[in-house]
């Protein structure tokens, strides 16, 4: 019995759409390669970490790059004015719901923002964040409580260059690729790194 799958021996692929194939795995590789570098050589080096309203009040004016670890948004009200800070990390934050988001507001040149383990994130957490900033970098990484709504909101934010939603978020592939339609020249990453193309 002769066998018809698609690419055997018998039932060679076109040259063409193996070649096709091909260049696409390799354009993918290739930008997650340079994501990765990329991520890698942008990694904070975080001189302040606050913890708790104590340290918050005590970071000073002229940190660039703040590590939040288990803070609430209770503790954000303290934030200091911080004109020179451009990107945060939230870390283990199992109390941060967006409600001291309105605080970010006192950070005028913040444009990079990464969560990681903050699972009480969610769509009014991100509604929150962007309407108190002009990101160009959003990566949420861990259990949370992202939808295709936080996507849709992504969406309309024309400053973007990167998205990365990883591990734990809730959200469609064909959401992700409406992101990476809606905004072309935003990198758009979905879990495991995949590189959302449309």
């Amino acid at each position: 019995m002769e066998s018809s799958i698609p690419g055997d021996a018998r039932h060679p692929l076109p040259r063409r759409s193996l070649t096709r194939g091909i260049g696409f795995v390799i354009a993918g590789s290739l930008i997650f390669a340079l994501c990765a570098v990329t991520c890698v050589a942008s990694i904070p080096q975080v001189t302040t970490v606050a913890r708790n309203r104590q340290d918050i009040q005590g970071i000073d004016a002229s940190e660039k790059i703040i590590a939040f670890e288990r803070v609430k948004d209770s503790d954000l009200t303290a934030l200091p004015d911080l004109p020179d800070a451009h990107q945060i990390v939230f870390e283990d934050c199992r109390d941060l719901n967006g409600e001291g988001f309105q605080y970010l507001k006192r950070m005028p040149n913040l444009a990079v923002v990464n969560f990681s383990n903050c699972p009480t994130l969610n769509d009014d957490s991100i509604e929150a964040l962007l309407s108190a900033t002009d990101l160009e970098w959003v990566s949420i990484q861990g259990p949370n409580q992202i939808t295709n709504q936080s996507l849709q909101k992504f969406a309309r934010e024309a400053s973007l260059r990167m998205v990365m939603i990883g591990e734990g978020s809730i959200v469609s592939r064909s959401a992700l690729q409406e992101l990476k339609r809606a905004l072309p020249k935003c990198s758009v990453y979905g879990p495991d790194g995949e590189v959302i193309l449309d």
